[in-house]
């Protein structure tokens, strides 16, 4: 083979593996949506397949799919939690949207968008990727597009049971040990993609939940007082419920809430 024949050989080879290097680059090459992260870019006209975008001058509507089947809704004014099931290959049902307070969402441009989203989201039917964009199709008016945030994770050093032994009021500087009266314990429990908090035998959650560097976002969970544990329950759904802040040192776990600005202090329990 001569010298000019391998020059043309060598391109002939170099230029669909940069193609095809280049392609791999731009997407992001997710195979599920689970344990994803994404924000509303535009919507479709079904009809006339008018496109739309997101006013850039409103928060983002963001969208989570947890690897459990829950939903996370951010930044919407009356929708914060859900359900999804994958169907098939490409198809998506929507299921218990809520909770819906049905309260007018300010300014007026963000209450229009809510209202396109509440209607055409549950009507999900099938959803495609391709590159950095979900495309869901509904049976609706609207088509919804999605952009990608981020894949999401979690720290493997949280899964186990936690005890709680401490609260404290930040703003008053004040710190509540847990009273060693008690007949029953306060748990948290992590597990590979759920949290349950546990109490005078009986068990709330199983919300999905993430981690990203320092912080800790938990699906809501049912505030309720389930027994007589001093309101230590009714506490910990409110400000699991909450975006926290966590450290982890030894064998102690603080979870600090900033919009409650009250913080949980537990100690792992060892098996």
């Amino acid at each position: 083979m001569t010298m000019k024949t391998n020059r043309i050989f060598m391109t002939a080879v170099l230029i669909p593996m940069l193609y095809c290097c280049e392609k791999q680059k731009n997407n992001i090459n997710i195979d599920s949506l689970l344990d994803t992260k994404w924000t509303l870019s535009q919507i479709i006209n079904n009809k006339t397949e008018e496109i739309e975008k997101f006013p850039e001058q409103l928060d983002n509507f963001d969208i989570i799919f947890q690897s459990n089947g829950n939903l996370q809704l951010l930044g919407f004014c009356n929708f914060s939690y859900g359900e999804f099931e994958l169907i098939n290959f490409d198809s998506l049902r929507i299921k218990n949207i809520g909770p819906s307070t049905l309260k007018y969402c300010h300014p007026d441009l963000s209450m229009d968008w809510e209202l396109v989203f509440a209607t055409n989201f549950p009507d999900s039917k099938t959803y495609s990727i391709y590159e950095n964009q979900l495309s869901i199709n509904t049976a609706n008016e609207y088509n919804l597009v999605f952009e990608f945030v981020k894949k999401l994770d979690r720290d493997l050093k949280l899964i186990g049971k936690w005890k709680a032994i401490e609260k404290e009021n930040i703003l008053l500087d004040t710190i509540i040990q847990y009273p060693k009266k008690l007949d029953s314990n306060l748990l948290i429990e992590f597990n590979n993609d759920s949290v349950y908090i546990i109490g005078c035998e009986l068990i709330l959650g199983g919300s999905g939940y993430y981690t990203d560097e320092n912080k800790i976002s938990i699906n809501p969970l049912s505030i309720i007082e389930i027994c007589a544990l001093n309101g230590w329950i009714e506490f910990s759904t409110k400000l699991l419920s909450s975006e926290n802040e966590y450290i982890l040192k030894n064998d102690t776990l603080k979870l600090i809430s900033r919009e409650l600005q009250e913080s949980l202090v537990f100690q792992k329990v060892k098996i």
